[in-house]
Formats: C-alpha cells, structure tokens, sequence
C-alpha cells in the first residue's frame, strides 16, 4: 500500500473517531468499494467524466456522509484509483487502534476448534494483541502450517523442510 493511502485512511480514520463511527465508517467504505464493478471503475476512472458528475452520482448512495464526503474527497484530488487501498489502510489502523491482529492460518486440513483456540492463545501470548484467525486450506501443503501476519510469514510447513533438506543436500545453506 501506498503512503498517500495511509494518509487518507488516517485522515478518514480521525474523523470517524472524533464521531465514534469508525466501525462503521469501516463499513460503509468496503461497502462502497466491494461494490464498484468494472462499469463503476470505468466511470469513476474516466478523466473526460466531470469530477462534479462523478460527485453528484454519490449522493444518491445510502452511505454515511463522512463516507460520501471521503470519497468526494479522493475524486477530487484524483486518487479514485487507491480507494482499495485506502480501505486496507483504514482497515489496518483500525485494527491497530482496537490492539487486533488478523493472522492467516494456512493448512492442509482444516484445523480443529480445540487446535484454533491453542494457536490463537500462543500467538496473543506472543504479541499480546487479540486475535482474529484468517484459515486457509491449502492442499498443495503436505503438512505442518505457515503462519502469516503483518507481512511476516512463519512457515513450519513440511514443504519448508523439504526444501531446506534439498538446499542442503545440493550443498546450499
């Protein structure tokens, strides 16, 4: 994500704040933007469609005003094209502001609840922040899990070990 995306999810994010609307602020702009087809883009995008008809076509839209009001913002400086990325970044800070981690659990199996709940324990006792577990299955793994989180990826996966055993049998490291 870009910085300037982190600015305006920090910008939104503020007001959302200051209104004690930031989950739903939250919301409505995934709301907003999971609904954009390739038409919408097409339309928002389109640099010889006003800024002013773009803007219009929003109050028309059941969103909070904050919501509408961020968005008219990013058409009107010509950032339409990161509004995804402004979504994470909002999405990221407020996780970070509510002290949650969303972590991604990549499996063979799908892994137990008894098992979730031990490795969401380890992990809030590891980086003391609560926990949202993301599972993914995924069957090319033979077994074992990776463990992403925050751009970090912890692989105890067996195809991990493998491939350290074949770097070293080739005389890697």
């Amino acid at each position: 994500m870009t910085d300037v995306a982190k600015q305006y999810a920090r910008a939104v994010f503020s007001l959302a704040l200051e209104n004690g609307i930031e989950e739903n602020t939250l919301g409505s702009l995934k709301n907003f933007s999971q609904s954009l087809d390739k038409e919408s883009w097409k339309f928002f995008l389109h640099p010889k469609i006003t800024k002013d008809d773009k803007k219009n076509l929003l109050d028309g839209l059941k969103l909070d005003i904050l919501t509408i009001n961020a968005i008219k913002v990013i058409i009107d400086n010509s950032r339409f094209d990161i509004i995804d990325d402004i979504v994470k970044s909002y999405e990221e800070i407020l996780n970070e502001y509510n002290n949650l981690a969303i972590v991604s659990v990549i499996t063979k199996n799908e892994i137990s609840e008894v098992n979730l709940k031990k490795i969401k324990q380890e992990l809030k006792s590891r980086i003391n922040r609560d926990i949202e577990i993301n599972q993914i299955v995924d069957k090319s793994l033979i077994g074992g899990m990776k463990i992403e989180f925050e751009g970090e990826v912890i692989d105890l996966s067996i195809n991990s070990e493998l491939k350290n055993i074949k770097n070293q049998l080739k005389g890697g490291n």
